[in-house]
């Protein structure tokens, strides 16, 4: 009865997520970041580039999206990690020579006030950036530190060369005041026929009482890797190995399946036990293989959108949050050996149990749920002047 409870409750959570998720397409790239000043300090509203570490203390990026790139050519930067959100003090960042950090501001991230706060646009892209995405500058001078209408152009391969990759980004807007982060990661590069270990970690948990149920959808690129776990026709058990982290594992139930026709993972994992709820950053640790077929090229992107993770705390109440994007590039030529992965998912032998008719039946109605969840709305991020 345990974990006919446990997938009930999920249900409840997928019917109320079924009514309220609309997938909104953004494109961020190609997007265009106002920067106002080389090594100066946010006025509100704009952008900023700090090209060493003392100059961060005064760039005044204390509620500022703030990136760290390196140098990659001639004005051209990569993001060495994802965006880091301000959180009222100097951002932790160490900068190694040639680095600099570009620094965008808005004081809300609500769209409807764009006409008040014109630089939202440029914080909500700037919240999406991932490591590995790439910078250009134009009509910036680091070196004289001058910036003459400069723009610091997105894009998610580098700049004249590699691969065009084209995906539709269906991360959605995040959501505001967020009741958890997922950070969504990846091995940094690959080979063709590794195991790629995509990685969902929860932090900035909210509710007092903790997290007890977790839901996610996990999208990949079918053209590029397979799942490794597949549905067995059965109850999925081989899937609750996604779970490799969570208080008093063995407390935890999963129910996910793969949906291979929407090329997504719907994956949740649930405790109805108090003392197990997830309270803690890295306390809830989701890891999904994938392996890498062998005329994969270019970049290898998975995306886990933030209006399809919702959760409940231990008082049922749902909770939002954000998600995010991750990203695997080819291993250079010159590597002599595999980037091993931090993290590897055991497979285990399906197994069987007394409510197995009554599992059966509520994916059933999961599966009848979502087949009226998504109203697919494209927008596209256009920089406001």
């Amino acid at each position: 009865m345990k974990k006919t409870t446990i997938l009930l409750l999920s249900l409840m959570l997928v019917c109320v997520s079924v009514l309220s998720f609309v997938t909104a397409q953004s494109e961020i790239d190609g997007f265009e970041f106002n920067i106002a000043t080389i090594d100066g300090s946010i006025a509100g509203e704009d952008g900023v580039i700090v090209t060493t570490q003392a100059g961060l203390a005064d760039a005044n990026l204390n509620w500022a999206i703030s990136i760290l790139c390196e140098k990659v050519s001639d004005n051209v930067y990569r993001a060495k990690q994802d965006a880091i959100q301000g959180s009222g003090g100097t951002p932790d960042v160490t900068m190694s020579s040639g680095d600099i950090v570009i620094g965008i501001h808005s004081s809300t991230s609500d769209v409807s006030l764009a006409t008040e706060y014109p630089n939202v646009y440029s914080k909500i892209a700037a919240m999406q950036v991932k490591a590995g995405m790439y910078f250009t500058l134009v009509n910036i001078d680091l070196a004289a530190k001058t910036s003459d209408n400069g723009k610091a152009v997105l894009s998610l391969t580098e700049p004249g060369g590699g691969e065009d990759v084209s995906y539709d980004d269906i991360m959605g807007e995040p959501v505001q005041n967020p009741g958890y982060v997922l950070d969504v990661t990846v091995e940094e590069t690959y080979r063709p026929g590794d195991t790629l270990n995509l990685t969902v970690t929860m932090r900035d948990i909210m509710p007092e009482t903790g997290i007890g149920l977790i839901n996610i959808k996990l999208y990949y690129d079918p053209t590029k890797v397979d799942p490794v776990i597949l549905n067995d026709g059965s109850l999925n058990t081989a899937m609750d190995a996604f779970l490799t982290v969570a208080p008093n594992i063995n407390n935890w139930e999963g129910l996910s399946k793969l949906e291979p026709e929407q090329n997504r993972y719907d994956i949740s994992f649930s405790t109805t036990d108090a003392a197990s709820h997830a309270k803690d950053d890295g306390s809830l640790v989701i890891t999904v293989p994938f392996t890498v077929k062998s005329n994969a090229t270019g970049q290898i992107i998975f995306q886990v959108p933030h209006n399809q993770t919702s959760a409940l705390d231990y008082d049922l109440n749902n909770i939002y949050g954000n998600a995010g994007i991750a990203i695997s590039n080819p291993a250079a030529a010159s590597e002599s050996s595999v980037i091993s992965s931090e993290a590897s998912v055991s497979i285990p032998q399906t197994g069987d149990n007394g409510d197995k008719g009554t599992i059966i039946l509520v994916f059933v109605a999961l599966s009848t749920l979502a087949g009226v969840v998504v109203v697919t709305k494209r927008r596209r991020y256009n920089q406001q002047k």
